[in-house]
Order: C-alpha cells, then sequence, then structure tokens
C-alpha cells in the first residue's frame, strides 16, 4: 500500500469500502495479482465477489433443505451419496415411482434440471451421516 493511500486511509479520507487486510492476506493478494497479471484490487473485488456469492447460494440452500420433509431429505441425501433410485427405494423400502416423485420435488425445490446438478450444488454438505438415519 503506498504511503499516500495509507496516509488518506489513516485520516477517512478515502471511501469506506476498502478493507483493512493482515499482511499475510494482503502478500497472498499480490501474489496471485502478479501472476494473473492484474491489479490487487481487482484480484480482492473479484475473490470478495465470489465469497460473498457462495455464501449466500449456501443460505439460500440451508433454507431449501428446510423447506424438503424428512423424507425428501431421505432421498436428496441418497441422490447425493450416488444411490440410484432402485438403490434409494430398497433402502427406504419405497417404490421407485415414489423416489421419482421425491425426486422432482427435490430438484424442483433447488431450481435444478438433474440429479448430477443436485449434487454439485451440496457437494460440500457431508451426507455420510445420513446413512445411519435411513437404515
Amino acid at each position: 500500500m503506498s504511503a499516500l493511500r495509507r496516509l488518506l486511509l489513516d485520516y477517512g479520507l478515502l471511501p469506506q469500502q476498502f478493507l483493512r487486510l493482515d499482511a499475510e492476506l494482503f502478500a497472498l493478494l499480490e501474489k496471485v495479482a502478479a501472476a494473473q497479471q492484474r491489479s490487487v484490487h481487482d484480484v480482492a473485488v473479484d475473490a470478495l465477489y465470489t465469497a460473498v456469492y457462495a455464501a449466500y447460494a449456501q443460505v439460500g440452500n440451508d433454507r431449501r433443505w428446510q423447506e424438503l420433509t424428512p423424507r425428501q431429505q431421505q432421498v436428496a441425501a441418497l441422490v447425493c451419496l450416488g444411490y440410484t433410485n432402485e438403490a434409494i427405494a430398497r433402502q427406504l423400502v419405497i417404490s421407485v415411482n415414489t423416489v421419482r416423485s421425491h425426486v422432482r420435488h427435490v430438484l424442483d425445490k433447488y431450481a435444478v434440471a438433474s440429479k448430477a446438478e443436485l449434487r454439485i450444488i451440496l457437494s460440500a454438505w457431508d451426507f455420510e451421516s445420513w446413512y445411519d438415519r435411513v437404515e
């Protein structure tokens, strides 16, 4: 950070949009910016946008999950674990048609077109604990 910018920041003469970063994070931003031949500001703005958007999307995913029925949650968890509709039906002792219906409702609530898209959206979630709930 330039001496002028630091002086302006210290006296509150720069817009409030600036963030104070620790030295380690700023050094990392500088390395990324240099590697991408971009300004530190542009890299920081892009990184912040990506992080905030991901957090906002996660809030939406959490809300959608709570809107699912317990059975829909079980089906969604098993879908994310890679189970086929037939395997889900056997596991939950329900018909394949019922599984298909639950899958359609889950996909609709998440506004996705396929089970693969659902797996991508929820890929950060750990569904292994759901296995115990459905056995």
